[in-house]
């Protein structure tokens, strides 16, 4: 099928160029009168034309009837001049040296048996009658010739009568005739006819012959051409994909005339070029020749015609296709003989500063750089100046090829940094220092990812063992509190007995309390916790929760201070975690705050953001790192003599944080200070 495609598309570029090129030849014609030579250009406005009242006919005639007038005056001038004389009169006429020449080869081109062109002119000079014809029947011919069969011009110079029926102006006939005045006289007569018939074989009929092939069918060659044009630029295209689709599925498979070197690639190209560059050197020779060939053997000139376009297009397939399949394959230049050497010595230039540290391999690169220079300005040769442009694209080269190396360096430290533990460098593509460094990151990067591996398994472990112990004390302590809830309804007399089961109930609910704070310790940590954020008006809230510690704080002495806005502050929060988040900072208040001492709770609102601050003083010295309060099992009280599983401000934390808000601890002496923050909401 390719190969199919291929013929098609080679005859659809023949016989477009074939038909454009004939085109071409026919639209010139050549006309070469006695002393002019002429070429006339058809284009397609001519198609629909006669010959003979085309504009090519017209400027022939003109060129024709002023060479007559121009022989004639010489003929007539140099009449009476000796021979000897007449060298010098030519000159004085701006003609060759060689007049008789010149008059005979006129009158042979001009004689009534080699032309179709009639001429004769009359004249009265000094009381003598003159003429120039190229006719037998002198008393007759202005007569003779003015009729349908001949194209003739026709003028009287004593009567001004102007006569004819060729598309010429009597304007400029006269032009024309002014310039020979003074030889012609005032009182002269002419007749200038073309046989239609066209009887001889001059250059009218020639002419009229390159004419009829140019209009025969011309309108039906330009939509050929356009047709064919089309198809060939369709199946190139065509071609040009299914070539570079094919190259690419056969990977570095390539065919034997794309090993052919780039350098010898370029000369046989050029090779090719080289006769349609002479051709366009020579234009008017080929013009000729194949205008003779056109005119005795149109066969032969199509063949001619075939087999150039014919060596052009398989040319074009050869060069054009093997570029596809090479730019394809990547491989354009991989058979370059200049590349293959440049690659060697980089390879070689490589190998020598693999193993060099890079500060010293820049040092060495630039001050190699910058002797070379020097020694440039001293010798001044173009070829070193050569030598030294190469050095400097390798300097480029490598320095380039080293940034790039550290740039991927880099790149791979940002994307560990940003937590991305999988990056790594192959040290195999890097060289010198780059390659000790590119070890170094991949072992930073094997310890973080061991890390953390490590770290994820314990906290797995951690959350897999506070869940199942907390689910697993869940039963035996439902049972010792509904127990000790039967045995407080029992009728017991012992005060010391009632006493123990006070301290039975007040454990177990203590017990019951942390076992509620593992779960849900383990439940944020897994991310199993469900949140559901809907409007909820803080101030409330803060309220709610005053009123139900309002007691409790007046058993420790504890004064409450609020300081909040009047009007309602809004955020998005789950009514369940908010509220455990407020209870657990007034219970954590209430453990460990300074008995007698004030409380001060402050919500703001401000930059859109609501914002509540709890302060208190502590009853005991705080010795805990910060950050460190936030975390499980850590509490202020080291003594860990007070209540508490040391979970509150971690869930407090973390709840705050999944409901997309803030939370800050401060700690200033013995002032502890907790801040939360929300963005406001209409």
């Amino acid at each position: 099928m390719k190969k199919v495609l291929y013929i098609i598309k080679f005859l659809a570029f023949v016989v477009a160029f074939s038909l454009v090129f004939q085109i071409f030849l026919t639209s010139v014609i050549d006309y070469n009168p006695a002393k002019n030579s002429y070429r006339f250009s058809l284009g397609a406005d001519n198609a629909d034309e006669d010959y003979f009242d085309s504009e090519i006919f017209v400027k022939m005639t003109g060129t024709s009837f002023s060479d007559v007038l121009k022989y004639s005056e010489l003929e007539m001038n140099l009449e009476e001049v000796p021979k000897s004389k007449r060298g010098l009169s030519a000159n004085e006429l701006n003609l060759t040296d060689n007049y008789d020449k010149d008059i005979e080869a006129f009158s042979k081109l001009y004689d009534s048996g080699n032309s179709n062109i009639s001429f004769l002119i009359n004249t009265i000079l000094d009381g003598k009658e003159k003429s120039f014809a190229n006719i037998n029947n002198k008393k007759t011919a202005f007569d003779d010739y003015r009729n349908d069969d001949y194209k003739y011009i026709y003028y009287n110079a004593k009567e001004d009568e102007f006569d004819s029926n060729i598309n010429i102006e009597k304007t400029t006939v006269k032009s024309l005739l002014n310039n020979y005045t003074e030889s012609f006289g005032d009182e002269y007569e002419l007749i200038f006819g073309i046989e239609k018939a066209l009887p001889v074989k001059d250059a009218f009929y020639d002419s009229s012959i390159i004419f009829k092939d140019f209009s025969s069918n011309f309108y039906l060659k330009i939509v050929i051409i356009f047709i064919s044009v089309f198809i060939y630029l369709a199946l190139t295209i065509y071609l040009s994909i299914y070539v570079f689709a094919k190259a690419r599925r056969a990977g570095s498979k390539v065919s034997l005339t794309d090993t052919i070197p780039f350098e010898i690639r370029v000369p046989l190209l050029g090779i090719c070029v080289v006769p349609y560059i002479f051709i366009l050197d020579n234009y008017d020779k080929v013009i000729e020749y194949l205008s003779s060939l056109n005119k005795h053997n149109s066969i032969l000139l199509f063949v001619y015609i075939v087999c150039a376009f014919g060596i052009l297009e398989f040319l074009i397939n050869f060069f054009y296709y093997g570029f596809l399949r090479r730019v394809a394959n990547r491989q354009l230049f991989k058979t370059s003989f200049i590349v293959r050497f440049l690659k060697k010595i980089i390879c070689i230039a490589e190998d020598m500063l693999r193993n060099i540290n890079i500060t010293i391999k820049n040092v060495v690169i630039f001050f190699v750089l910058l002797v070379l220079n020097i020694f440039a300005g001293l010798i001044k040769h173009n070829l070193y100046y050569l030598f030294i442009a190469i050095v400097d694209i390798l300097a480029i080269y490598l320095s380039y090829k080293i940034a790039k190396e550290q740039n991927s360096i880099n790149n791979v430290i940002r994307r560990i940094s940003d937590g991305d533990i999988n990056a790594s460098i192959d040290p195999e593509s890097l060289h010198g220092d780059n390659v000790n460094t590119a070890l170094y990151v991949n072992k930073l990067r094997d310890a973080v990812n061991e890390a953390v591996e490590k770290s994820l398994k314990d906290e797995k472990m951690k959350a897999d063992l506070i869940t199942n112990v907390s689910h697993d004390l869940k039963t035996p302590l439902t049972s010792i509190i509904n127990y000790v809830d039967l045995l407080k309804k029992e009728d017991i007399s012992s005060e010391k007995a009632k006493e123990y089961i006070d301290v039975l109930d007040s454990k177990s609910q203590r017990l019951k309390q942390m076992t509620e704070d593992l779960v849900e310790a383990s439940k944020i940590s897994s991310g199993n916790l469900v949140i559901n954020l809907e409007k909820i008006n803080f101030n409330e809230l803060i309220d709610q929760a005053e009123g139900e510690f309002l007691d409790r704080f007046k058993e420790k002495d504890l004064t409450i201070v609020t300081n909040k806005p009047e009007q309602p502050a809004f955020i998005m929060a789950d009514s369940r975690s908010i509220f455990r988040v407020i209870e657990n900072l007034y219970v954590n208040i209430y453990k460990y705050a300074l008995n007698g001492t004030r409380v001060y709770v402050d919500l703001e609102l401000s930059d859109n953001k609501v914002q509540l601050s709890l302060k208190n003083i502590s009853k005991e010295a705080l010795e805990v790192d910060i950050a460190d309060l936030t975390e499980r099992f850590v509490r202020g009280d080291k003594s860990r003599s007070t209540e508490g599983s040391g979970l509150g401000l971690s869930i407090t934390k973390n709840l705050v944080l999944a409901m997309n808000g803030d939370f800050d601890i401060a700690v200033d002496g013995d002032l502890f200070k907790v801040i939360i923050s929300f963005d406001e909401i209409a």
